[in-house]
Parts: structure tokens; sequence; C-alpha cells
């Protein structure tokens, strides 16, 4: 049901999660070192494993709870569980930054592949609140009834 608004927001969640596995996350200009959820270029060594299943989990969770429309309270727990996702897909990047930051000593410039995050948990939240405000349409509609 991809006429809803929630649908609408867990798809571009889906769309930016997407794109958010392939843009680089932060780089280091003086040391061309940059991040990404593939691995990190320049010599550096430090484990990109969690950045890459955390944004596969995040956007295969927001397109598989567009299909959940029928079951109201288990989309909003899902949107939940995402919401805490994107958090801790945060605190991974801005830690694995702070690790590439003390090895070499150079200060990152965060990319558009940091901010995804962000955005994702606006349209997250959004969604949730349509999901919430469509769940007291249909209990007050039971109550007429």
């Amino acid at each position: 049901m991809i006429q809803r608004i929630q649908s609408l927001f867990l798809f571009f969640v889906f769309g930016i999660g997407i794109s958010g596995i392939f843009l680089p996350l932060a780089d280091f200009n003086s040391a061309k070192i940059v991040l990404s959820s593939f691995g990190v270029t320049g010599g550096i060594s430090i484990s990109t494993i969690p950045l890459i299943i955390e944004i596969i989990l995040i956007t295969l969770l927001a397109f598989g709870t567009i299909f959940l429309f029928k079951n109201r309270p288990l989309q909003i727990k899902l949107i939940r569980f995402n919401i805490l996702l994107n958090v801790v897909y945060l605190v991974t990047v801005f830690w694995s930054v702070d690790t590439i930051e003390k090895q070499t000593n150079f200060l990152p410039n965060y990319l558009i592949g940091a901010v995804i995050p962000i955005v994702s948990l606006v349209l997250l939240f959004l969604a949730g609140r349509a999901i919430n405000k469509d769940e007291k349409l249909v209990k007050s509609a039971d109550r007429l009834r």
C-alpha cells in the first residue's frame, strides 16, 4: 500500500539506505584516506564489517516494514527497532572515524554518507507518527460501530 504517507517515508528510508551503502562516510584530505561502508582506503586497517551489516539491516528492515501495513502494532515496533539500529549505526560511524583520526592524527571531513542515518531517523520518526495516527483513527472508528 504505497499510497500511504508512512509507506512513502519508509520507501525513502530504503532508497537512501541503498545509496548509503555506496556513499563515502568521511575522508581525511591530508592523508587521502576515505572511510566507506566497504572499507578504508589509504593503508589504514579498520574493520568496516559492522558498518555494512548495520546499513543493510536498516535498509532491509525499512523495505520489509512497508509490506506490514495490515499489522500496524508490529509495524510500529519494527520502526522503533529500526530507529535503534540507526542510532547504533551513527555511533559506529563516529567510533570508526574517531579510531582513524587517532591512528593518523588527521582531522576528518564528514561526507554525505554520514548524514544519511540522521535523515533516516527523521523519516522513521515521521513514519511512526503517521502509523500512530492511523491506529488512533481505526480505534476511534471501532468505537463508533
